[in-house]
């Protein structure tokens, strides 16, 4: 008897204790609550509300003598779009008032589940540019927030991103279809900064991720900037916590990218506007160069290849010589490409067979100098045999060749 009731007592302690640790626990969930602050409280804004519900909307306007690195905003309302255009391969005509940037901040890098918890979008308006932040506080304002973003795309006809072809837009037709909200704006003209950013800059830079297009070419570094990577580690703290402390540097970090892209692409403009006093060594001449190979205008390819075919780069200098050679077979300038093939060899340090079998091709067939070809061919077979090249295709090749030049010669000869 006694032994039940000790046994009672016991059982009712430990339920006490339970109890009292669960109402500690609640308590230090409130005090935190109370601590924290949410993100309308850290930052001007409103929430906005529609027919799917609510969310956090951020906004600045920056005037257009803004400066944000060494490029000014308002650059960017004087660049000629048409030509622009053109070297992202598109032939649309466009206004400034067709034209939005977008920038994103994720739950991840892409897959089920992955949602676009902020939304940055920028545009030209009056006098300001405008930069406007679609923030979800958390899952259920989802809907709403895209259905505000569809609206704002849909009276555009282009969108300008960072990588936003391969990420950005895909994700955000995802969740678009995932909401069972129609997008009107279906296939924007898409001029994606990444892409060009490689073509011209990826000789000079080690990389060419936005954070580092900044410190190189616009003379930006960012203080107290969030990492990428850290970003959805950030959100889902905020979801648990309701802290919008990191959300504040999210929303700071996404605004840089917005306006580092409205910088980058003034940076682009000025380059393809007037490479030769814009172009700060042969790597970027020789990227400009390309972009307008692209836009199909061969004779600034052509001047800025040629440019570049002088440097004291033996790198450079070779594979403008051979973009050059290319533009000749097209407007089938032989002489200008026998002088080009005979710079690469006579240039070179290292001897260079392949450029040496093309130079005697070229002699053979097109000049009908057999004799010249013939003496191109031998020395290329000597140096074949001379590096122990006795089983590879190009020992073949030019054996081949030599012995039909010798006969050729002979032939000319009586």
């Amino acid at each position: 008897m006694y032994s039940d009731l000790r046994s009672k007592l016991k059982e009712f302690a430990e339920k006490q204790k339970i109890k009292e640790a669960v109402i500690e626990s609640n308590s230090d969930i409130e005090s935190t609550c109370e601590n924290a602050s949410e993100i309308d409280k850290l930052m001007d804004g409103t929430i906005e509300t529609g027919h799917l519900g609510t969310f956090f909307i951020h906004k600045n306007q920056f005037s257009l003598d803004y400066a944000h690195g060494n490029c000014i905003l308002g650059e960017f309302t004087k660049l000629d779009f048409e030509y622009l255009l053109r070297a992202f391969n598109s032939n649309s005509k466009l206004d400034l008032k067709d034209m939005i940037f977008l920038d994103t901040e994720t739950t991840g890098l892409g897959g089920a589940g992955t949602v676009a918890f902020l939304v940055g979008i920028g545009y030209f308006e009056k006098e300001n540019f405008v930069v406007k932040q679609l923030f979800m506080r958390d899952y259920d304002e989802e809907p709403a927030m895209l259905c505000y973003l569809e609206n704002e795309l849909a009276s555009r006809k282009a969108l300008i991103t960072f990588n936003g072809k391969a990420f950005d837009w895909n994700l955000l037709n995802s969740r678009f279809i995932f909401n069972k909200i129609k997008c009107r704006q279906k296939d924007p003209v898409h001029l994606d900064l990444l892409h060009i950013s490689r073509a011209i800059w990826k000789r000079k830079l080690e990389s060419c991720r936005l954070i580092s297009l900044e410190e190189n070419l616009l003379g930006l570094t960012r203080n107290d900037d969030i990492p990428g990577y850290l970003i959805p580690a950030a959100y889902f703290k905020y979801l648990n916590d309701r802290d919008a402390k990191d959300m504040k540097r999210v929303l700071e970090h996404n605004k840089s990218d917005i306006i580092s892209m409205v910088s980058l692409f003034v940076k682009i403009g000025r380059l393809l506007n007037n490479p030769m006093e814009e172009a700060s060594d042969y790597n970027e001449l020789f990227g400009a160069a390309r972009i307008y190979n692209k836009a199909m205008d061969y004779m600034k390819a052509e001047n800025c290849y040629k440019h570049c075919s002088i440097s004291n780069n033996n790198i450079i200098r070779t594979q403008a010589l051979k973009e050059l050679i290319v533009l000749y077979k097209s407007g089938k300038d032989y002489d200008s490409i026998t002088k080009c093939l005979e710079l690469i060899i006579n240039s070179s340090k290292t001897p260079n067979i392949p450029i040496m079998i093309q130079l005697a091709k070229h002699y053979e067939h097109r000049v009908k100098d057999f004799s010249r070809a013939k003496e191109i061919t031998e020395k290329a077979f000597d140096i074949c045999l001379g590096s122990g090249m006795l089983r590879h295709a190009y020992y073949k090749e030019l054996k081949h060749r030599l012995e039909r030049l010798v006969r050729k010669t002979a032939k000319v000869a009586k």
